[in-house]
């Protein structure tokens, strides 16, 4: 190596001993940023699920203390009921109760609900009884109000029927199939020009619940009119005909679980339709609005593009004249062109003539006012037969709880759609046939419990590859119910919600099985039947029984 080399090199190594200090002093500054960030997200995942815990913990202690103050009342009737389904609609303006929660302070801090009732039929081994699950505090309330309407009926506290049978999926001693019905139709919200919704190009993106749209209630079936027996259709009698129908060691249970659309710091309660695709949230009177708005108006598109050739309303084209150059003598020329649309026009919404509507689309405006015309509440009707694994009859008895409710439904009607305890339709999703047990004790103790409103954890239902969604597998719950098969299902839903609280601390688990009911539908999906159903199972008592006149001699 020469001497010029070593120079060369001595320089390189002293530039580079020379910008050390610097690189040190940013890498330094590197790392402090580095760790600000690591730190101040560390520091916010720690208020996260220090919020997210203690939400779980006083959300479980609010709702073990009020499931201790619930009382369910057997409603005995008599021989005869004369009234129609509307006395239980009377009846049952008593659970609209939007009491609970009160303020920020009370659902943040304590956990509090808006509370609930449940409308419940079981039948016990072919014997049919109609019960009302509530609160202790409103007995009163409730058992006047169905007295003052049917004053020869009998209420008294009842022991809870779900403890006659119980399910494990550990053991195959029980079989259970249970269906979950919620509303069905949808309807796609209108493309307003100038919002989110028209970049949507999918229109199945914009579709959300239609559930202003009304069941068949008894004002169809013509009860309205209180008609005599014989000419009475009761849309309840094949339920209650396939509940009188099932054998010893079998049961069948039918809860329709409600909850009144409530207040919260004196405004509606949170908006429970929602818009995946745009983001945007709604009342059920807020997506009424939305079709009406769709029935009476129409979308006209620009007649012209920029850029278009314009014609007059005849179809001869309007021509400008245009500069074109200079002449031999430098004065300007023009010629005459076909002229052109200079800007760009947004779509509009015009209204639609009266006459322009069609009798389908009046006949649904129609159907819109009535529902809306009366209270509302939300609620969901589970249906389950259970039996033990000697009396199970679970074909016919399946093919019964599917089709109970389609008189419900017709041209023009909303109908229901089912969510079912054995929801696979592949072979391989019930993988080691651990994964329909599990769903069915998962339904099993949310008819114990009647869970609804208030789901203890989220489904987690998207698989995590692509080759999972094209096998239809799902993500941590198909993982759970393999590696959790041995343990309880309470020890699951610890575990589970150990999951959710560290990895989705923002996260929270939504009814998603809850539509939205007026008192008139309600009393349809249950009411006290009179001798229309002659079902034997219905146990009714000879004599009327009422409090002695207060003026007797003592």
């Amino acid at each position: 190596m020469n001497n010029n080399s070593t120079r060369t090199c001595t320089c390189t190594c002293n530039k580079i001993i020379k910008y050390i200090p610097a690189l040190v002093l940013a890498s330094s500054r590197v790392n402090a940023v580095f760790l600000f960030i690591l730190y101040f997200t560390l520091f916010l995942l720690m208020i996260a699920w220090t919020w997210k815990f203690w939400s779980m913990y006083v959300s479980q202690k609010f709702m073990n203390a009020l499931n201790g103050n619930f009382i369910l009342l057997e409603i005995k009737l008599p021989r005869e009921i004369f009234k129609s389904p509307e006395a239980t609609e009377i009846a049952i303006n008593a659970f609209l109760q939007s009491g609970g929660v009160g303020n920020w302070y009370r659902r943040n801090w304590h956990g509090a609900v808006v509370t609930f009732f449940s409308l419940e039929i079981a039948s016990i081994e072919g014997e049919v009884k109609f019960f009302i699950r509530c609160e202790k505090k409103f007995k009163d309330l409730i058992t006047n109000n169905f007295y003052s309407q049917y004053p020869g009926i009998q209420i008294f506290d009842a022991e809870d029927y779900v403890t006659k049978i119980f399910y494990d999926h550990r053991h195959d001693h029980v079989k259970l199939w249970s269906l979950t019905n919620k509303l069905s139709e949808k309807f796609t919200l209108p493309r307003v020009p100038g919002t989110d919704r028209e970049k949507i190009e999918d229109s199945d993106k914009l579709k959300v619940s239609a559930d202003f749209k009304m069941i068949k209630t008894y004002v169809d079936f013509g009860l309205d009119r209180d008609p005599k027996e014989e000419f009475k259709h009761d849309p309840l009698t094949p339920l209650l005909e396939w509940m009188g129908s099932i054998k010893k060691g079998e049961y069948a249970w039918y809860q329709l679980i409600l909850q009144d659309t409530g207040k919260f710091d004196g405004k509606a309660f949170p908006k429970t339709y929602k818009c995946d695709a745009t983001h945007e949230e709604f009342t059920l009177k807020d997506l009424a609005e939305e079709r009406r708005k769709q029935i009476r108006s129409k979308e006209v598109k620009p007649k012209y593009k920029k850029g278009d050739l314009i014609f007059d309303d005849y179809g001869y084209p309007v021509m400008t004249r245009v500069p074109d150059g200079v002449d031999a003598e430098g004065k300007p020329k023009t010629k005459e062109v076909q002229k052109e649309y200079q800007k760009d026009d947004a779509a509009k919404l015009d209204p639609v003539k009266e006459n322009e509507i069609s009798e389908e689309a009046k006949e649904e405006l129609k159907v819109i006012t009535r529902k809306l015309a009366k209270p509302l509440l939300r609620g969901g009707i589970r249906l389950m037969y259970i039996a033990k694994k000697e009396n199970a009859n679970m074909g016919p008895n399946i093919q019964s709880l599917l089709s109970v409710f389609k008189q419900f439904t017709g041209p023009g009607y909303n109908g229901f759609v089912p969510s079912v305890s054995e929801p696979y339709d592949y072979d391989w999703q019930n993988t080691k046939k651990r994964r329909v047990p599990w769903r069915a004790e998962e339904a099993f103790e949310a008819a114990v419990e009647r869970e609804l409103f208030y789901p203890h954890i989220p489904q987690r239902n998207e698989a995590a590859s692509a080759i999972g969604k094209f096998l239809h597998l799902d993500g941590i719950d198909s993982w759970a119910d393999i590696a959790l098969f041995k343990y309880s299902l309470g020890t699951r839903k610890i575990i589970r919600l150990m999951y959710e609280g560290i990895f989705d601390p923002f996260g929270h688990p939504h009814a998603d099985k809850v539509s939205t009911f007026n008192l008139e539908e309600v009393a349809s999906l249950w009411h006290l039947p009179g001798l229309v159903s002659t079902t034997p199972g219905i146990k009714r008592i000879d004599s009327l029984t009422s409090d002695a006149p207060s003026d007797l001699p003592r």
